[in-house]
């Protein structure tokens, strides 16, 4: 990878470095790959912005960068229109906003994840208590921890609030 090849990455791989690692975001990260022509050469990297969600399942945005077109390459999250520019500004903005709401999509997603544990799974209101307190002895033995301290105290202020609303249209 030439030195030009590194700095056009690393304008947008900065963008997320201030939030690398940070629980809140999912223990975001982001792995570089090659993209290869036909010939096997290499023509394009592919930077995968990854996060986990409360569930142990991963999402991803990923950005293309072509070094001899010298363009970026992005699906925006928010249109899903594909967006292609010379400008690592705009590929940085549609990032940033995107790392911006990593914390909300967890949270909705771990409420999701309460509402299926009732709904299809049948627990009963201490069973979902039982279930974060064991995803919190979890973070023991997975890599980094899962649940942030406000997203466990929100998880079980909304198994309480679910429980009392399943309860009172029982």
């Amino acid at each position: 990878m030439t030195a030009d090849f590194k700095e056009k990455l690393a304008l947008v791989t900065d963008t997320v470095d201030p939030k690398l690692y940070d629980l809140e975001y999912g223990n975001l990260r982001y792995e570089i790959s090659d993209i290869l022509d036909r010939e096997g050469e290499v023509y394009a990297k592919n930077i995968s912005v990854i996060y986990d969600v409360p569930d142990m399942h991963s999402n991803s945005i990923n950005i293309k960068y072509d070094g001899e077109e010298d363009l970026y390459e992005i699906a925006d999250p928010k249109t899903e229109k594909l967006v292609i520019t010379g400008d690592a500004a705009v590929i940085n903005e549609i990032l940033d906003d995107y790392i911006k709401e990593i914390p909300e999509i967890r949270l909705k997603n771990l409420y999701i994840e309460i509402r299926r544990w009732h709904d299809e799974d049948g627990l009963e209101c201490h069973d979902m208590f039982n279930k974060i307190y064991d995803i919190l002895k979890m973070e023991d033995e997975v890599e980094g921890a899962i649940l942030t301290t406000e997203e466990c105290t929100l998880a079980l202020h909304y198994v309480v609030q679910y429980c009392q609303h399943r309860e009172a249209n029982a």
